[in-house]
């Protein structure tokens, strides 16, 4: 865990455009490097205080998950920033739980359904009924739905944020099945790019983290716009889904995971469209990033079709656009290297 100085010292020389932060920075706006300068610090400082409780906090992922919540909810209040960027840490915890191999299946069980539970609302107020060993997780949940319960529109998005969760879950699942398959090196692995994708876009948790933030909204005319913002969210987890993959698939491929690009590659090869496993990544990668062009062209047409008052149709896209750059920039797991 690091120190409050440290992590203080990381985020001025993000700040002064040390560590190649200056190309991030030369995407945002003035308003939202002013919010970026006026904000940044002190919500890593508290989401990190938050977390040393639940969760171990990465010097590699605090900052661009703090950037991401400035860039996109820099016109709300403080606490609804924090209470993403608290949601965004929770997030790297569980994917690094599911992650990292040694995490047994009835194990990943026991924790899906202690979070799922917790989601639906049936350990409120339960803290002390968290049981399954590994309830930093399910704790560090139970806290973040506790803050956005006592948001304005809450009641009104509940629903939709269940379901997304819900399939936040059921991806993890299928990625988790799928990591095992492939780390085990099971020639009967059939998954397809469709397929994977239908479940990656919600694993990547932004169709969550964005509906969670319409609960701090002002803009009450969002509630006549939900299943359209939720299908916008969907959207945007397809184009972030990609980004992450293009992004990661270097070390991923590394550490025996597979994604996008991975699924791409087989198929090139499976076609004879490519002489060698290298020259077949190679073309996959560009393939995918086509393919996020293609999406965030859909995610504009689809946005067109969305009307509140406020433009938060506008911020969903700002949000996911911004998320790309992050990772066509680097590798965000490496990103304090």
């Amino acid at each position: 865990m690091l120190e409050s100085s440290e992590l203080l010292q990381l985020c001025q020389r993000f700040l002064d455009g040390a560590d190649g932060s200056r190309s991030i920075l030369s995407r945002v706006t003035k308003e939202e490097m002013d919010v970026i300068v006026r904000t940044l610090p002190s919500l890593v400082l508290d989401a990190s205080q938050w977390s040393r409780g639940w969760l171990t906090v990465s010097p590699t992922t605090v900052i661009p998950i703090t950037l991401q919540a400035c860039v996109q909810l820099g016109h709300l209040r403080y606490d609804a920033m924090l209470t993403r960027v608290k949601s965004g840490l929770w997030m790297y915890a569980l994917d690094d739980l599911l992650d990292n191999g040694g995490l047994r299946e009835g194990d990943l069980q026991d924790v899906l359904r202690e979070c799922f539970d917790i989601a639906c609302g049936s350990l409120a107020g339960k803290r002390d009924e968290l049981t399954y060993g590994l309830g930093e997780l399910a704790g560090a949940l139970h806290d973040i739905c506790e803050q956005l319960g006592a948001q304005r529109n809450h009641t009104a998005v509940y629903p939709y944020w269940l379901v997304s969760m819900t399939r936040v879950f059921e991806g993890m699942a299928y990625e988790y099945w799928l990591g095992e398959q492939f780390r085990n090196c099971d020639t009967r692995i059939g998954a397809s790019l469709p397929e994977y994708m239908h479940f990656a876009r919600y694993s990547i948790f932004v169709p969550n983290l964005w509906l969670a933030g319409l609960m701090s909204e002002p803009d009450d005319s969002l509630r006549l716009a939900l299943a359209s913002l939720s299908r916008l969210a969907e959207q945007c987890g397809v184009v972030v889904r990609l980004a992450n993959d293009l992004g990661t698939c270097d070390r991923e491929t590394k550490e025996g995971r597979i994604n996008s690009v991975v699924l791409r590659a087989r198929d090139l090869l499976s076609n004879a469209e490519a002489k060698d496993y290298a020259s077949a990544v190679l073309q996959a990668k560009k393939d995918i990033l086509q393919q996020i062009r293609a999406e965030q062209v859909e995610l504009q047409r689809l946005a067109q079709c969305v009307h509140t008052h406020s433009g938060i149709e506008r911020g969903f896209v700002r949000g996911a656009d911004f998320a790309v750059s992050l990772y066509l920039d680097r590798d965000i797991r490496e990103w304090a290297d």
